[in-house]
């Protein structure tokens, strides 16, 4: 008995089909279930139904909808009007998952879902002087900044919302200039050159870390400072707060007049500030860290951090901002990402 291969691909393209058919059915009926037979007007009216029988999915072929990259719909009336950013939540509901961004061609409108993956590392790549990567956005694009004419970087937000892994992976991709870190968590540093750690819990170091800041800006008033200098300091709310100890208090405020001099006069210079706190709020923070333009953070909790540097309401209090997927604006531009994991916690 001879076989026939032509039979078996007729056989598997007729099966695709069916699939493909329910799947179109079901996310029409998806649509109808939510009450909306329209999503857009055109001129004052409402279309009379969202969308043909016609549409594509990536993947093509799926029944779970939560794990869609992108849904194109295509609008009866091509006279439309594309304020369609209003409608995000509504396609969010129906399939599932968030929408971020969406393109228009003709009367076809494709939306495109937040996809995360739910770990990535750092790609080892050549990148420009002063080109920083914290992670990759939720259409797995690498999210890139340069700091360049840019007094530094403001990081903030609560333990577990990724704040650490920003901080080492920017910690990492610095490749030339001079940089050192103040921290309370020296543990956590064990990997990285141990005389560019400075332990804000060792009265001794302290002083160290001080007296490096005075160099620096010694360096600034000499107008002789000839390669970039990364100041990072972590938990600074923590660590420069008052306490009981007088000759640590006497420390930490030479440690914040210097930084703040920095912050003012320092991007001329090529002195770049990477400061980490637990809130965005300024009342406990002795630095002005305002002057920092590029924010990276968790969820906020100050209406006057989101309307200070752009980030919508409804996204800066976003709850799922936690565990790695932040928020960074830059000059007014925000995009959500998922943090890198530091090379140094290695790949499992």
């Amino acid at each position: 008995m001879k076989h026939h291969p032509e039979f078996y691909l007729i056989g598997v393209f007729v099966l695709l089909l069916v699939v493909w058919i329910i799947q179109r059915k079901r996310i029409l009926s998806r649509l109808k279930h939510y009450g909306r037979h329209q999503i857009i007007n055109v001129e004052g009216k409402p279309v009379s139904q969202l969308v043909e029988p016609s549409m594509m999915t990536m993947p093509i072929l799926t029944f779970n909808y939560s794990k869609l990259k992108w849904v194109s719909l295509k609008i009866l009336n091509e006279q439309i009007h594309y304020n369609i950013e209003n409608e995000y939540k509504f396609i969010g509901q129906v399939f599932g998952g968030k929408v971020i961004t969406h393109k228009a061609k003709s009367n076809w409108i494709t939306f495109y879902f937040e996809n995360f993956k739910d770990e990535i590392f750092i790609k080892n790549k050549k990148r420009k002087p002063f080109e920083i990567a914290p992670g990759q956005d939720g259409l797995n694009k690498e999210v890139v900044f340069n700091i360049k004419d840019k007094s530094g970087i403001r990081l903030c937000g609560r333990p577990g919302s990724g704040k650490s892994f920003v901080l080492k992976t920017i910690y990492e991709q610095i490749s030339s200039g001079e940089k050192f870190i103040l921290t309370s968590k020296p543990q956590e540093f064990t990997n990285y050159e141990p005389s560019q750690i400075y332990d804000a819990t060792d009265l001794e170091r302290l002083d160290q870390f001080s007296n490096k800041i005075k160099e620096v800006c010694q360096k600034v008033k000499n107008k002789s400072n000839p390669n970039p200098i990364y100041i990072f300091m972590d938990e600074a709310q923590q660590d420069l707060r008052e306490t009981t100890d007088k000759n640590r208090n006497q420390i930490v405020q030479v440690i914040v007049d210097n930084v703040n001099y920095l912050l003012g006069v320092g991007r001329a210079y090529e002195i770049f500030l990477i400061i980490a706190t637990q809130t965005d709020t300024l009342k406990e923070t002795k630095l002005d860290v305002r002057q920092l333009p590029i924010l990276i953070t968790g969820k906020l909790h100050s209406d006057y951090t989101c309307d200070y540097y752009g980030i919508p309401k409804e996204i800066g209090f976003r709850d799922d901002l936690h565990k790695g997927k932040m928020v960074i604006s830059d000059e007014g531009n925000w995009k959500i990402f998922k943090a890198y994991k530091p090379k140094s916690l290695g790949k499992k």
